[in-house]
């Protein structure tokens, strides 16, 4: 464990990326896995940082404290607009969620107390890298607890096919809403620790360019398993450094890599790792 912490430290910088990124991964997974095709993870994000941010420049509250807020408003965003966003299915749930995401970075650079376009500065650096593992793995946790309960079969029936769980007697709705207010808290408290790793935050954060990055990172990594989108966010946040060398062409290579995976990796890098895994060692894959 002390191996992996110095190694964490060692590379304190892209570590973080690589953290949040992953926090944000998940965000999106939990949507993704009960069949709501939303894209509102920035969004929340966004939500949790400023209210993260404010309350540490303005009030002073304590980290942990301020850790909670950044969870609790985007989840209580997320439960008044569930309801009526999640009537909607499929790219008309994408567009709506997106447009969220477009309102709250809209508000962001309009609005004085959110710094406007330059957003807030000297925010005190509270984040460690042990908070950002710490995070991480309960969110994991947290997850596949759920993965195994009843809410978690509830929950892939209904990524399956919506009319079969109706049948079944899952409550969609609750179901349903539960699932996006869980992304949002997750994606909160990604915001909220980023916030207070880099010192400053901008609108410019929390747009479109992360809307991409994000469905990226599940779809590359593959939303059947749980360990899918962290592996796609890993790979995608170490790439830009191991290609820098090739810095004009990343763009382009990434959205190779993206075209090739859907085309090829039907279930993402997750699915590709498990057939790897199965044709080294046949005998441990049953």
């Amino acid at each position: 464990m002390e191996a992996v912490t110095d190694f964490f430290y060692q590379y304190d910088s892209i570590s973080r990326l690589v953290l949040i990124n992953c926090l944000l991964a998940l965000s999106a997974y939990v949507s993704f896995s009960c069949g709501q095709f939303s894209v509102a993870t920035p969004g929340f994000m966004a939500l949790g940082a400023y209210t993260a941010a404010l309350l540490t420049l303005t009030l002073h509250w304590p980290f942990m404290v301020v850790l909670g807020a950044a969870i609790a408003v985007p989840a209580l965003v997320a439960f008044l607009f569930g309801l009526p966003l999640l009537k909607l299915k499929g790219v008309y749930l994408a567009m709506a969620t997106l447009g969220f995401v477009e309102v709250v970075h809209n508000l962001a650079i309009n609005m004085t107390f959110t710094g406007g376009a330059m957003g807030l500065m000297g925010i005190k650096a509270k984040t460690e890298i042990w908070h950002l593992i710490l995070a991480l793995a309960a969110c994991i946790y947290l997850l596949w607890v759920i993965e195994n309960s009843k809410l978690g079969a509830g929950l892939k029936s209904m990524a399956k096919d919506w009319q079969l769980a109706r049948v079944l007697g899952v409550p969609l709705v609750r179901y349903n809403l539960i699932a996006f207010v869980l992304s949002a808290a997750i994606a909160g408290l990604a915001g909220g620790l980023s916030a207070h790793s880099s010192n400053a935050i901008i609108p410019g954060d929390f747009g479109f360019g992360l809307v991409i990055a994000i469905l990226s990172f599940t779809i590359l990594g593959g939303v059947d398993r749980l360990w899918g989108p962290i592996l796609g966010a890993l790979f995608l946040s170490i790439l830009p450094e191991v290609a820098r060398p090739f810095q004009e062409y990343r763009l382009i290579f990434t959205g190779a890599l993206l075209l090739l995976a859907i085309l090829f990796l039907k279930r993402g890098l997750a699915g590709f790792v498990e057939q790897l895994w199965r044709l080294a060692w046949p005998s441990r894959s049953h």
